[in-house]
């Protein structure tokens, strides 16, 4: 009989000790869910800021979109300013040509009259004042140029600043995607968790029951 009780009294508290130690993985459990939670709401709050700074990005290229459109138009209105000078160059040389002829006349006739000398000396301060005309239209034109360069130069940093806003928001994308499985991973987790966690809520209720 005392043989008997001594076995009973061991199985009980072997069955203590069972409980115990589910006890304690219970514990351990909603300790890891916790952490798990913890975790998940990290993730909401990274991904939140992913998708502000993909939207910080978007409105960045918007902006160099706009501002590439500028660059072109102000381009193209430098070119018809370049062209009109040019034109306007062409009709200057032209009549440079003409006066040069008519000189070489009136130099010729010099000889004959002296009145014509005098005429052809006044027409060649006019053909002087034309000349300085057209280095006027030539620094202008050097101008033009120069601007025109400056306008190309802007443009091309606009368009490296557009391709590095590019390869931001694929990187934003790519983080964004890792994000997401890590919270799909999470969430896994937790579901393990929680079925691990009901399986021990389970065994103790078999062991109390049994107890």
């Amino acid at each position: 009989m005392k043989q008997v009780v001594e076995e009973q009294h061991e199985e009980v508290e072997q069955e203590q000790q069972e409980q115990q130690v589910v006890e304690e993985k219970h514990e351990e459990d909603e300790q890891e869910q916790q952490v798990v939670e913890v975790n998940h709401k990290e993730d909401e709050q990274e991904q939140k800021v992913v998708e502000e700074k993909h939207e910080e990005d978007e409105q960045e290229q918007q902006i160099l979109e706009e501002q590439h459109e500028e660059d072109e138009q102000e381009q193209q209105v430098v070119e018809e300013q370049h062209e009109k000078v040019e034109q306007k160059q062409q009709v200057v040389v032209e009549q440079h040509e003409e006066v040069e002829q008519e000189q070489q006349l009136v130099e010729e006739q010099h000889e004959e009259d002296e009145l014509e000398k005098q005429l052809v000396k006044e027409e060649h301060e006019e053909d002087e004042q034309e000349q300085k005309e057209q280095q006027i239209v030539e620094k202008q034109h050097d101008k033009d140029e120069k601007e025109q360069q400056v306008v190309e130069d802007k443009r091309g940093e606009g368009e490296q600043e557009q391709q590095v806003v590019y390869e931001q928001h694929e990187e934003v994308k790519q983080e964004q995607e890792v994000v997401e499985k890590k919270h799909e991973e999470d969430e896994q987790e937790q579901q393990a968790v929680y079925e691990q966690h009901k399986e021990d809520e389970q065994e103790k209720q078999v062991v109390e029951e049994q107890h």
